[in-house]
């Protein structure tokens, strides 16, 4: 994002919503309007519970100066549960290692391209008055947004000698190296026979993006996993939503 600046003549501005925050930012519970948009976390701690509220910079609307064609076109790919069904399968049948990361604030890693963007913070961000700020990356609210990431990732990943499944884009493997991968938009998951060229693999991501690691993969896409490597099987079940869809359509009965 840009330093602040007078609206370019001709431009049209946007405003956002709630904070943005790299980190979680602490908020007042009084404060409704940004606590209403932000997720509600109690935590416990040596001086007992207390609340935070996670909140994040949101682009609100889409008004251009005018309507580039390139805009209209923002559609991403999303890897099918079948062929996550079957990358688990294979990855158990082969004893490969796995292992499942997150990508943090995903989109944020996109450039934007085309026509600029300018937005106006919301209160409490201290910027003056009647000043915009000209938006470099793809922020959460822009249409293209989900695209733009699937196209820098898609290029970082081509780039390191991935080849992509003809059936599934997000589906990808290097013959060269071994490590296979699956993604959906943030979630990865990667695996291989040889934990040195799996790891070569996690370290380039981690040079690329802001990844959490979250180990063997216990939960993707609402299944929840059972891996059994040495053992060469996995198991996937969807126990908890059928659980959470007891609760909503039959609570007395749960």
């Amino acid at each position: 994002m840009g330093p602040p600046i007078d609206l370019p003549k001709g431009a049209t501005s946007t405003n956002t919503k709630s904070l943005f925050s790299v980190k979680a930012i602490n908020l007042s519970q009084n404060d409704a309007d940004i606590a209403s948009k932000a997720n509600k976390q109690v935590l416990g701690g040596d001086g007992g519970e207390y609340e935070r509220y996670r909140a994040r910079l949101l682009y609100l609307n889409n008004r251009f100066t005018s309507e580039p064609s390139h805009w209209t076109e923002l559609y991403a790919p999303v890897i099918d549960k079948t062929s996550v069904r079957t990358f688990l399968t294979v990855c158990a049948m082969k004893h490969k290692y796995l292992v499942h990361t997150d990508v943090v604030s995903a989109y944020l890693h996109a450039p934007l391209d085309g026509d600029p963007i300018y937005i106006t913070l919301p209160k409490g961000m201290n910027d003056p008055e009647g000043k915009v700020r000209q938006l470099y990356k793809a922020l959460n609210g822009i249409d293209r947004a989900g695209q733009l990431w699937h196209n820098h990732y898609d290029k970082f990943i081509v780039q390191q000698g991935f080849e992509r499944n003809s059936r599934d884009h997000c589906l990808c493997s290097n013959q060269k190296t071994g490590v296979d991968s699956a993604r959906y938009v943030d979630d990865i998951l990667s695996a291989c026979t040889g934990q040195k060229a799996l790891k070569s693999f996690l370290r380039l991501l981690d040079k690329n993006f802001r990844v959490r690691h979250l180990g063997e993969p216990t939960k993707f896409l609402g299944m929840e996993i059972r891996y059994y490597r040495e053992l060469g099987f996995c198991t996937l079940t969807q126990s908890g939503y059928i659980e959470q869809l007891g609760h909503k359509f039959y609570p007395q009965q749960i």
